[in-house]
């Protein structure tokens, strides 16, 4: 394992020591929770990639320095010849590519637009570094799906030969994870983006899962990010796992290959909002009609509760209150394990998007959702939450 006060990495990326990653005075830096999970790498060992993204690049008799595990002492050569194919940059500076040793085909001039085909991108040290279950795949809407499908060929059969990490993840669809802390999620191998959020999650305080799916719907900006399901549904980070709040066990849904993240700005933002702390609940939102067909008028619009606990609930004095504060009253009993689809008078949902939640008497929420305009564009669905 590495030293965070001997590595340079950490310090550069802290702009404690120069050069700043990324530069100061052309971007922002690193998210904290994006910091914390390089800081677990070193923490961890990352040697099995560094040493197998050196070699597939050409470098040889790479030894580093005892005291500073991550920083090159000597090696067979100072650079080496390859290329990138990349597609952009994103907001940290980082450059979004597939990586190549050697020299580019002499129809690849630098600077050209080229259409990369599967074959070829299976032959790029990401694909090398998904063959040897090094990394996770994470894939981008701004990435072709002949592309993600070769890829996830890869890992498929990478996972299916225990490569790599492989025989040691945890918080998969089949190897439940038992997160009560930080500590917890640090000493297992995990999808880097879950491990984000349960970082920040536990970094305020929280013990236990109980209140994790909570936490992240009440941010469907910065926390619950949308996500295109196996079935090309748009969903959200809530509904990749599954949570035994008792056993405070965390249980993917899906592998992540499976997975297609939108990225931040591709769909349209919702205007901040300050949400009051979210309670776990005993009635959730589960569906709403967003846009039904013909016009949008006042009693078209539907938002369907479900009673999740053992108990009835009285709903006398609860309410649903969207992103422009209008309210609808509820009223009367929901039984135990019942839905009650309530027909909205006093509020409309935006086909834009928009975030609604179900508050108690105290006006605590009890459960919220949100959605954006891509998932209500088709007139006469429900949406599913």
């Amino acid at each position: 394992p590495g030293s965070l006060e001997e590595s340079p990495l950490v310090a550069m990326i802290e702009w404690k020591s120069e050069p700043f990653m990324p530069p100061e005075d052309k971007f922002k830096q690193m998210p904290q929770e994006e910091i914390d999970l390089v800081k677990a790498w070193i923490l961890a060992g990352a040697n099995g990639a560094r040493d197998f993204m050196l070699a597939a690049v050409g470098f040889q008799d790479v030894r580093f320095f005892e005291d500073l595990p991550n920083k090159v002492e000597s090696a067979d050569a100072d650079f080496k010849r390859g290329y990138v194919l990349a597609n952009g940059i994103d907001p940290h500076g980082r450059v979004i590519a597939f990586v190549y040793p050697g020299e580019p085909p002499p129809a690849m001039p630098s600077g050209s637009s080229v259409m990369l085909m599967p074959a070829e991108a299976n032959q790029s040290v990401n694909a090398r570094l998904l063959e040897a279950g090094l990394s996770y795949a994470a894939f981008y809407t701004s990435l072709p799906i002949d592309l993600m499908d070769g890829l996830a060929g890869i890992v498929t059969a990478a996972r299916a030969a225990g490569a790599g990490f492989w025989p040691r993840e945890q918080a998969t669809v089949q190897a439940p994870a038992v997160l009560r802390g930080l500590a917890d999620a640090e000493a297992i191998v995990i999808w880097p983006k879950l491990f984000r959020r349960l970082v920040s999650y536990f970094g305020e305080g929280h013990s236990g899962l109980a209140g994790f799916e909570n936490w992240l719907r009440s941010d469907p900006v910065h926390r619950d990010d949308s996500i295109i399901l196996p079935d090309r549904e748009l969903g959200n980070m809530h509904d990749i796992f599954e949570i035994d709040p008792v056993a405070d066990t965390l249980v993917m849904t899906y592998r992540p290959e499976e997975l297609i993240i939108v990225p931040d700005g591709v769909l349209p933002n919702l205007p901040p909002r300050e949400l009051p702390p979210v309670a776990v609940g005993a009635v959730r939102i589960v569906a709403a009609l967003a846009n039904p067909l013909g016009a949008d008028s006042p009693g078209r619009e539907t938002i369907t509760l479900l009673n999740v606990s053992p108990e009835d609930v009285a709903l006398d004095g609860w309410d649903l209150i969207d992103l422009a504060e209008r309210r609808h009253e509820l009223a009367g009993n929901l039984a135990a394990g019942e839905a009650l689809r309530v027909t909205l008078t006093r509020l409309q949902l935006n086909n834009a998007g928009d975030s609604v939640q179900l508050r108690d008497p105290d006006g605590q929420v009890i459960d919220s959702i949100a959605y954006l305009a891509q998932s209500a564009g088709r007139e006469g669905w429900t949406l599913v939450f």
